[in-house]
């Protein structure tokens, strides 16, 4: 099959071919159910891929699987700083605004409390994951195990 997508009638306009694209494609989704099969063979032992999943979703954070992530930030602008009261380096956690009308909702709370859409925030941030503190709860209860302190 070799459909095409011409561009407009213009100088440089680019022409496309889906044959190339559709095995790269499936490719790429046949590792990434790999590696969720992997990961759930380790995470789940003797579960169904559909357990697996659905534990999962059991345990994201109210808000999605980002809610509630800890991110350091460095980078923030000068007038970013003076709108929000805030420093060049903060430690923010993630969080997703209930807002009507709006197409972005994904934002980070700073430790003053202020609530900023990630969009108001200036470009070349660099956002560091800070690491999990209580892994446990990601674990199944089976897996978990006493330890003599």
């Amino acid at each position: 099959m070799s459909e095409r997508i011409h561009g407009t009638p213009r100088p440089g306009a680019a022409t496309v071919s889906f044959d190339h694209l559709r095995p790269e494609f499936h490719a790429r989704r046949l590792d990434e159910w790999a590696t969720l099969r992997e990961t759930c063979a380790q995470w789940l032992p003797h579960a169904t891929l559909a357990a697996c999943v659905a534990k999962m979703q059991a345990n994201k954070p109210d808000g999605g699987a980002v809610a509630g992530a800890r991110l350091q930030l460095e980078g923030i602008a000068e007038t970013v700083q003076r709108s929000f009261g805030i420093g060049p380096v903060e430690e923010v956690v993630m969080t997703r605004l209930d807002v009507t009308g709006h197409a972005h909702r994904d934002a980070v709370r700073f430790g003053n409390g202020k609530e900023v859409l990630l969009q108001s925030l200036n470009a070349g941030i660099t956002a560091i994951l800070m690491p999990e503190i209580d892994l446990t709860k990601y674990r199944s209860a089976e897996s978990r195990e006493l330890v003599d302190a």
